[in-house]
């Protein structure tokens, strides 16, 4: 009877043995189903995650590419748009290369993989905001493009008649200079030239080059209100009958109003108030018999002559 006791009581050990074993057994594996559905399911939240960021990614670069080639069309319409573009582009490279490192380095981190997906939608959303930035300042440009292209044009019209009406200013102020020169020449009558002999304070006439002492030229300056010069300069111009000049002691050379130049015999120069008065010079007896031609040259204006002849 001990015996089958003991048999019993070790038969019933084994059972209690088996019966633990079962159930640590039935524990562990409902353990390890539940990691495995756990470790399944974030497999596939992982997967979904990595699957939607991928997409939002390629988005992210279409994007990129988009706004580049936008900002591309931009340029080139002035220095400060051009400034503020460059600076887009940089910092569309920086953001792009930035992106692609952090979705390299981290394509299986949730973490990671969640600010990669929060960084593409904040900078989409910048480049969204500087790109309306850049819209409305070239469409703000356009306008002004546009405008000041109007104004180029009635500024190249007015430059136009500005350049008309200088040069009709021009015209008239030459008009005016040659006018007032003209004013100012006077208007000598009454011009005589004849050989005198000097004999104390008088001249005795002749026309006899031998018994002459110097050749005494007189004329009336006559009245002149545009002159207000204090003293006329004018020049005497003696021709033989050849046609030559000549030169007395003083000879010189000036320039006539067509600009051409000639010889002068001698130059004189006296005091004027604009009212008549009558003007005597004497020039040195350096003539020879014959007949002469005698002109008065003022500011290169011939205002007046005569003829004499020597004997």
């Amino acid at each position: 009877m001990s015996q089958e006791k003991k048999k019993n009581k070790f038969l019933g050990l084994i059972i209690g043995g088996a019966i633990v074993l079962l159930l640590l057994n039935a524990f562990f594996l409902y353990k390890w189903v539940s990691t495995s559905n756990e470790m399944e399911e974030k497999v596939t939240i992982l997967t979904n995650q990595t699957e939607e960021l991928e997409t939002d990614y390629n988005s992210a670069l279409e994007d990129l590419d988009g706004l580049e080639s936008d900002l591309s069309e931009m340029k080139g319409v002035n220095d400060e748009l051009d400034a503020l573009i460059e600076m887009q582009e940089a910092e569309i490279a920086e953001q792009r290369a930035y992106i692609s490192d952090l979705k390299r380095s981290n394509s299986n981190n949730v973490s990671k993989l969640n600010q990669l997906k929060a960084s593409i939608a904040s900078f989409k959303s910048q480049m969204a905001s500087d790109k309306l930035k850049i819209d409305s300042l070239y469409s703000a440009n356009v306008v002004l493009t546009e405008e000041n292209e109007v104004l180029t044009e009635e500024n190249q019209s007015l430059d136009y008649k500005l350049t008309e009406s200088k040069v009709v200013n021009e015209s008239l102020t030459v008009d005016l200079i040659e006018l007032e020169a003209v004013g100012k020449l006077l208007s000598i009558a009454n011009v005589n030239a004849q050989g005198v002999k000097k004999k104390g304070d008088k001249d005795i006439e002749t026309s006899r080059v031998s018994r002459m002492d110097k050749l005494r030229v007189r004329f009336n300056t006559g009245m002149n209100k545009v002159n207000k010069d204090p003293r006329v300069e004018v020049f005497f111009r003696i021709k033989g009958a050849d046609g030559s000049v000549i030169n007395g002691v003083n000879p010189g050379t000036t320039v006539l109003s067509d600009k051409s130049k000639t010889n002068y015999s001698e130059k004189i120069d006296f005091s004027y108030s604009g009212k008549d008065k009558r003007v005597t010079a004497y020039l040195p007896n350096s003539f020879a018999k014959g007949s002469y031609t005698l002109e008065v040259i003022q500011d290169g204006h011939i205002i007046g002559g005569t003829k004499f002849t020597l004997k």
